[in-house]
């Protein structure tokens, strides 16, 4: 007698028909993906029409030799510095010496260019899910990382949060890239989000890449405030890893730490894809 077919293997059969009948995508360049067999505990892309796959072998390539670059980066900001500045003993670069951040630290995969920027624009303006849970899958170690030696001595629970999308701006997008991120960071990390990401928008900001550094403040300044249910959690879980795509000025990352610092939140890790040192 053959045995029975589990139903796990049945939707493996499927998955793999999938991928034959629709080619998934490259999840940054649009372009094919490699037809292998995904490894235990590899993320498994949509096979549907339209899904998305992690990365093609070009930019799964360049995202590789982006993180064997080592760059030394500010262990406060996560802005590129020399080789004597960076490393865990860099409180302040001289970037952020004399700035108010608002949150503790930050992380992010490397700086703003090549396929780090292509990650990003992909997020924004194409609504890739299988790429949020990609670059999720690894910014998480470095998330660990620092969550570590941040609280060496008094761990406390840890809860996610996302900067959250004007509703008219999630109306006409359809979603917010940043809340695909964290909640795919937050599967990674194995933790709860804040309901509700943690932050309600409550007006509609202006573009910030154009703006010099005070008008970024100003125009943030009051814009976010935490979720009435979001308040009791922080109670619970203190610390927060708060998430966006990109860190610039810091004013959007940090206008929403102080909120959620005046709600209960202890510690705000910022995490995010890419460091963007370029301001108007």
């Amino acid at each position: 007698m053959r045995p029975m077919t589990s139903g796990a293997s049945i939707v493996d059969l499927g998955k793999r028909c999938g991928r034959l009948v629709w080619p998934p995508a490259c999840g940054v360049c649009g372009g094919a993906t490699p037809a292998i067999e995904p490894t235990p505990g590899e993320l498994v892309s949509l096979v549907a029409p339209g899904g998305d796959a992690e990365l093609c072998e070009r930019c799964a390539h360049a995202l590789a030799l982006g993180a064997d670059d080592v760059v030394d980066v500010c262990s406060r900001c996560a802005s590129p510095v020399g080789r004597f500045l960076g490393g865990p003993r860099c409180r302040r670069c001289g970037w952020c010496r004399h700035r108010r951040l608002g949150f503790a630290r930050a992380v992010a995969l490397g700086p703003y260019e090549g396929i780090l920027a292509e990650a990003v624009i992909a997020l924004k303006y194409r609504n890739r899910h299988a790429l949020a849970r990609s670059m999720a899958a690894r910014l998480a170690p470095r998330v660990r990382s620092a969550l570590s030696s941040s609280l060496p001595r008094r761990p406390a629970p840890v809860a996610v949060a996302w900067v959250p999308a004007h509703w008219t701006r999630r109306v006409a997008r359809g979603y917010n890239q940043a809340e695909m991120l964290g909640s795919a960071l937050a599967k990674a990390l194995d933790v709860t989000p804040l309901p509700g990401g943690g932050l309600a928008r409550r007006r509609r900001t202006p573009a910030l890449l154009h703006l010099g550094a005070d008008d970024r403040l100003a125009a943030v300044r009051g814009a976010f405030t935490p979720r009435r249910r979001a308040r009791a959690a922080l109670a619970e879980r203190p610390v927060v890893v708060l998430v966006d795509d990109v860190l610039t000025s810091g004013a959007t990352l940090g206008a929403c730490a102080r909120a959620l610092r005046d709600a209960g939140a202890r510690r705000v890790l910022a995490a995010v894809i890419a460091r963007r040192t370029t301001e108007p």
